[in-house]
């Protein structure tokens, strides 16, 4: 026998409280955690090394191979590649919705896999001592794997604060956006682009897309609560100190010399990488439109996506 609940009518001054239900949440399913091992180690050498790829990662007369560009004591495509490549990297782990510790130790493992492997790889092909020929030479070698090794690891570290939430993928744009206009113009450079075309033209582009990366990431910040707005100068400073970051390391390239001593590093290569640090970071050393364009077009954006989010929030529920 089944018991039945008799029905009540409402009164007239009866108060009806209706009960909602939250509809369920669909997840969409991330990638398998272990996946994100070869990604990030693919991301970090294609993404970061993508010039020298597409260079043919050949050196010297006799078309070395080398996975890396350990030749020639250039520091600068070491910094841009091991950094820029290191950031991209560490923001795979938002390819996978698992634990947080298991998607760091996966990005990590797969970078550093994947240094160790291209760093075998080169110095394997490289460490061919060629008589008055110092690009190879042990010291060189040792001091640009060094260089490569701190860059991924800072680079590593900036990509993974995409797990702060959206200040931090915010500042993980903006490093992007510092080096986009570099790692562009390098490869445009190899592709034969910029001297095809006007070069001025072509500069003008790759600053107006480092710009738009840095809208992004101010907007990513946002606005709310308030305290956010702190984070946007530091966006800001941090994507416009890596440009001459990467141009003042090409100044330290001669200290790798063999025979180089150390008080002639501290008198002379390391005070001329400061002042050109200094003098590439003026505001006078480059246009600032795009800059400007860039921290207007965010306040307008973030603006009117807070404004849609606060109308969302107060819009009764019929």
């Amino acid at each position: 026998m089944t018991a039945e609940w008799p029905t009540v009518e409402p009164g007239p001054g009866d108060t009806v409280v209706i009960e909602q239900r939250a509809s369920p949440v669909v997840r969409r399913p991330g990638l398998p955690t272990v996946a994100l091992v070869p990604i990030a180690g693919l991301v970090w050498w294609v993404v970061g090394f993508l010039p020298w790829i597409l260079s043919g990662l050949t050196y010297g007369p006799g078309g070395t191979r080398s996975a890396l560009p350990l030749v020639g004591a250039g520091l600068s495509p070491v910094v841009i590649g091991g950094g820029l490549g290191g950031l991209a990297a560490g923001a795979v782990v938002l390819l996978d919705r698992g634990p947080r510790v298991r998607r760091l130790v996966a990005v990590v493992g797969g970078v550093a896999t994947a240094a160790i492997i291209t760093l075998i790889q080169s110095l394997a092909v490289l460490r061919n001592p060629v008589p008055g020929n110092f690009s190879t030479a042990d010291r060189v070698l040792a001091g640009l794997s060094l260089t490569l090794v701190v860059m991924t690891l800072v680079g590593v570290a900036w990509g993974l604060l995409v797990l702060a939430g959206p200040v931090g993928q915010g500042l993980t744009l903006a490093g992007a956006a510092g080096a986009l206009p570099v790692w562009m113009s390098t490869v445009l450079d190899v592709l034969g682009v910029e001297r095809q075309n006007d070069l001025l033209h072509s500069g003008a582009v790759v600053r107006w897309l480092g710009a738009a990366l840095l809208a992004a990431g101010l907007v990513r910040i946002g606005l709310r609560p308030a305290a956010r707005l702190a984070w946007w100068p530091v966006a800001v400073v941090l994507a416009w100190v890596v440009g001459p970051t990467v141009t003042a390391s090409g100044y330290l390239s001669g200290a790798l010399r063999p025979g180089t001593r150390s008080s002639e590093l501290l008198d002379f290569y390391v005070p001329a990488a400061w002042q050109v640090w200094k003098a590439a970071g003026t505001l006078e050393a480059r246009p600032l439109a795009p800059w400007i364009a860039a921290i207007a077009v965010a306040a307008v954006v973030a603006f009117a996506v807070d404004r849609l989010h606060q109308r969302r929030v107060e819009q009764p529920v019929p």
